[in-house]
């Protein structure tokens, strides 16, 4: 039975993103995220059948330097931490950004004009991670999906094998904080292992063998079609990897019935050019999650679970709060035409209040592709895992998560939902959770 390899990358840097510099706050994100990950481990192998490691990328660069007295913080504040990763047989590697201090804006600035600046980052954190994990650097991510042809040099140079930075699909972009320089099109990067070219970090080298790979994350379409479900149907995965013989895939539910006894509440909340959301709840059993049909007219154009956090409902005593859905508004909904949406309890009568919403719309918003991150919107998530599966090309699967993910009660949320619809999915048994060099030794 062939296996479908699993990387999954957890950043492990500050709470914040901007942090103040006289400040030296522990990161209580990378607490709270290793023992989610210890906890989820057993389960995985449970699962899966196979042993099952993670790669941690670990912040060293000038902004934690000048913060906290020390590029490499993390690995003397968190050594007990480290040291379970390490017997554990997890990858850890290096994550970098380029973030400069602005004295004259007192701000922070991502100079990616300055090649000299990238390089004394980089260098500085490659010999950082030498010095205190004693061991030379394998993994490397750069932060913010930058990278240049140089940089590759330099990062392979100095000894990194697996770069896991590139997030195919991407056209030119930047970031929300202020930065300086460019970023490159990364559209046409290909979704799969590969050494790069020399003079083009983004296509696999013709003639040259580098010592480097390019990994780059899994993506998916960000739009999808008005027959999509929430969840893929079996026959659509089911020929994806060879079973063993008697072998039975589980039936993948589609839209699940509740009770017409329940006491349901809910509210429609928008259902405009980006999102269609709301939340629903039944009173009777509070800690359920209920299952919410999204239909055009009467027509069922797919299915939710409302089991997202918002402080709101929770300081409005609805349950633990976690009873939200929000579902990204499809292209062919934007077709400037009204189009009435209207959101019912699965499989029963009851209408969200608010419903239905006139949606009409020209605008497109938002990337073409996303990037299979763990805490991003659950829904979409779910449905890009589902769709690399069904693909038989797969090779691989390389998702990413910030160590801040568990100090948010609604980013915990949506990676709980998308780590349950993983575990819960058909095809768990054929997959292996292992580290950037553990996967290219295998699909190599």
């Amino acid at each position: 039975m062939r296996k479908i390899p699993v990387v999954i990358c957890i950043d492990v840097e500050p709470d914040e993103r901007l942090i103040d510099p006289g400040v030296r706050s522990d990161w209580s994100g990378f607490q709270l995220t290793h023992e989610f990950f210890r906890k989820l481990r057993p389960r995985l192998e449970a699962a899966t059948g196979s042993p099952v490691h993670f790669s941690w990328f670990l912040r060293m660069d000038p902004q934690i330097a000048s913060t906290y007295g020390s590029s490499s913080w993390v690995v003397t504040r968190y050594g007990s931490l480290i040291e379970n990763i390490k017997r554990a047989g997890d990858g850890i590697g290096l994550h970098m950004h380029a973030w400069r201090w602005d004295d004259s804006l007192n701000e922070w600035r991502a100079d990616f004009a300055s090649q000299d600046w990238v390089e004394f980052c980089v260098r500085m954190g490659f010999e950082s991670f030498s010095k205190s994990l004693d061991e030379r650097c394998s993994y490397f991510r750069f932060g913010d999906r930058w990278m240049n042809n140089e940089t590759v040099r330099l990062i392979e140079n100095l000894g990194a094998r697996f770069d896991l930075t590139m997030e195919p699909g991407q056209t030119v972009a930047g970031i929300d904080e202020p930065f300086s320089g460019s970023f490159l099109d990364c559209s046409q990067v290909p979704q799969r292992p590969y050494r790069p070219s020399i003079t083009d970090f983004r296509r696999p080298g013709k003639y040259l063998r580098r010592g480097l790979w390019i990994i780059p994350l899994s993506v998916g379409p960000a739009d999808w079609p008005a027959s999509s479900a929430s969840q893929a149907k079996p026959e659509a995965v089911s020929g994806n990897l060879s079973r063993e013989a008697g072998s039975e895939l589980p039936a993948i539910p589609g839209s699940v019935h509740h009770p017409s006894t329940g006491s349901f509440e809910g509210y429609l909340d928008r259902a405009d050019c980006e999102f269609i959301s709301g939340w629903a709840y039944d009173k009777d059993r509070p800690e359920t999650r209920i299952d919410v049909d999204i239909l055009e007219g009467d027509r069922r154009l797919t299915t939710a679970t409302a089991a997202t956090f918002r402080q709101d409902l929770l300081a409005a005593a609805k349950g633990d709060g976690r009873h939200s859905f929000s579902v990204p508004t499809p292209s062919w909904l934007k077709d400037g035409k009204p189009h009435l949406i209207q959101v019912k309890v699965a499989g029963n009568g009851f209408y969200l209040n608010n419903s239905p919403i006139e949606l009409c719309s020209f605008e497109t918003i938002g990337p073409p592709h996303l990037t299979m991150n763990l805490s991003d919107n659950s829904w979409s998530m779910c449905r890009i895992f589902d769709t690399l599966l069904s693909n038989p090309d797969c090779l691989y699967l390389a998702l990413v998560v910030r160590s801040d993910v568990s100090i948010y009660s609604d980013l915990q949320s949506h990676l709980d939902q998308t780590i349950n619809h993983i575990l819960s999915h058909p095809l768990i048994g054929q997959l292996v959770f292992e580290t950037p060099g553990q996967m290219i030794r295998r699909v190599r």
